[in-house]
Parts: structure tokens; sequence; C-alpha cells
């Protein structure tokens, strides 16, 4: 019988013994993620992440995308939301430092890699 209770055993097991391997991430683990547009890239992360967490979401991580041509950073912000059942009410902020924005979530690709 596997539970997630059985999966956290095994791989504490497996990290006290210093045993390598590899396993995927339980889904109650992943973190919740979003995109934010149109906040200028130069914005602090760490202002960022207050707002939301003002607003009760607890925030992971905080990720400026970068074009892949240029290099340059664009206006687009990968948010990665602590597992949390509110998670889907982010969609309704419109304004986050001082500015209009836009919450989408991730495009996920539909075709064979």
């Amino acid at each position: 019988m596997s539970t997630i209770s059985n999966y956290c055993q095994i791989i504490h097991l497996l990290n006290e013994s210093k045993i390598e391997y590899f396993t995927y991430q339980v889904k109650e683990d992943k973190p919740y993620r979003v995109t934010i547009r149109n906040l200028h890239p130069i914005t602090y992360i760490n202002f960022i992440k207050d707002e939301p967490s003002q607003n009760g979401f607890s925030v992971r991580n905080i990720t400026n995308i970068q074009s892949k041509l240029i290099k340059t950073t664009l206006p687009i912000f990968f948010v990665d939301l602590m597992p949390d059942p509110n998670n889907a009410n982010i969609f309704n902020l419109s304004s986050l430092c001082y500015t209009k924005i836009k919450i989408k979530e991730l495009y996920s690709r539909r075709d064979l890699p």
C-alpha cells in the first residue's frame, strides 16, 4: 500500500543513509505557479513578494523572465506560491506595486516534444 506517509518515511531513510536516488515531487508539495505581467523589469523582487503576502498568499519564489534571443529582462515574472486552497484567488489582484497588472496561468504545451 503506497501512501504519502510511507513515501515520506522512505525519502527520510534514503536521506539519512546518504543513498543517491531520484524521485518526482508529490502533487501536494508542488508550487502553484502564475505569471504576473506588466510590472517593470527592474522592480525589486522583495516589493513584489510583500504585497501578495499581505493579501494572504505565501510566496515561495519569484523569477524575472529573460528574452531567449537578446537576453534582456521582460515585464513578466513567474511567481511560485506555496500549496494552499485559496491560491486561485490570486487572479483577483489587479494592481501590484502601484502598477496595473495581469495575472495569468502558465501556458502548457499541448503538442508532443
